[in-house]
C-alpha cells in the first residue's frame, strides 16, 4: 500500500498571500467594465466622426450640385448667346442685303431722275423754241399787216424775224429797197426766212415779196 502525500495547505507569513489575492480579485473584476467604457466612448467618437465626414461629404454634394447648376446657366447662357449671334448675324445680313437693294434702288432713282432731267431740258428747250415760235410768228404775222398797206416806194417796211426770232439782216427799210435788192441779197432773206432759194430770179423776188406781205401793184 503505498503512502499518499498529505495535503498541506501552507499560509503566508504576515498575511501578505491573503491581500495580494483579494487586490488582484477587485482589479480583473473592474477591467471588464472600463474596457466597455472605453469601446464605447471610442464608437461615440467614431460615430461623431462619421457625422462629421457625412455632413462634408453632404456640403461637397451641395457645392458639387451648385456648381452643376452654375455650369447649366454658363452653357444656357452660352447658347442664349449663340442664339443671339446667330440672330445677330442673319440680321446684319438681311441689313447688309436691305442695304445693298437700297444701294440699288438710289443708283435706279439717280438715272430716273437723270432721265427725267434730260426730258425736262428737252422739254424745256422745246417749249423755248414753242414761246420763240409763237413769238416769231406773231411778229412776223403784225409785220406782214403792216407791210401790206405800202403803197408807194417810199412807205416804210418792218423786217421780219428769222429762225432765231430776231430781225433778218439787210432787210429793205421801203419798197424802193425791196424792188432795189440784188439777187444775192435776195436769197440771204430766202434762208434767214427760212424759204425755198430755188427758181429764176424773179420767182425768188415773188417768194420773198409775198412772204413779207408785200401785194403786187
Amino acid at each position: 500500500m503505498s503512502a499518499q502525500p498529505a495535503t498541506q495547505q501552507m499560509s503566508p507569513p504576515d498575511g501578505r498571500m491573503s491581500d495580494t489575492s483579494n487586490s488582484d480579485s477587485k482589479h480583473w473584476e473592474s477591467a471588464p467594465t472600463n474596457l466597455f467604457g472605453q469601446l464605447t466612448q471610442l464608437q461615440l467618437t467614431m460615430n461623431q466622426s462619421f457625422g462629421q465626414v457625412n455632413q462634408n461629404i453632404t456640403g461637397v454634394n451641395q457645392n458639387i450640385a451648385q456648381i452643376n447648376q452654375n455650369i447649366t446657366r454658363v452653357n444656357q447662357t452660352i447658347t442664349t448667346a449663340n442664339a443671339n449671334t446667330a440672330l445677330h448675324t442673319t440680321q446684319l445680313i438681311q441689313i447688309t442685303q436691305q442695304i445693298t437693294q437700297n444701294s440699288t434702288d438710289i443708283t435706279q432713282m439717280k438715272r430716273d431722275i437723270s432721265g427725267i432731267l434730260a426730258n425736262t431740258t428737252l422739254i424745256t428747250q422745246l417749249c423755248s423754241q414753242i414761246v420763240k415760235g409763237v413769238t416769231r410768228y406773231d411778229a412776223n404775222t403784225q409785220a406782214r399787216i403792216i407791210n401790206s398797206h405800202a403803197k408807194s416806194p417810199t412807205d416804210r417796211l418792218r423786217p421780219l424775224r428769222n429762225t432765231e426770232n430776231v430781225a433778218c439782216e439787210r432787210f429793205p427799210s421801203t419798197i424802193a429797197e425791196l424792188y432795189a435788192l440784188d439777187d444775192e441779197t435776195v436769197i440771204t432773206l430766202l434762208q434767214q426766212l427760212n424759204l425755198a432759194i430755188g427758181g429764176n430770179a424773179s420767182m425768188k423776188r415773188d417768194r420773198l415779196h409775198e412772204h413779207i406781205g408785200i401785194l403786187a401793184f
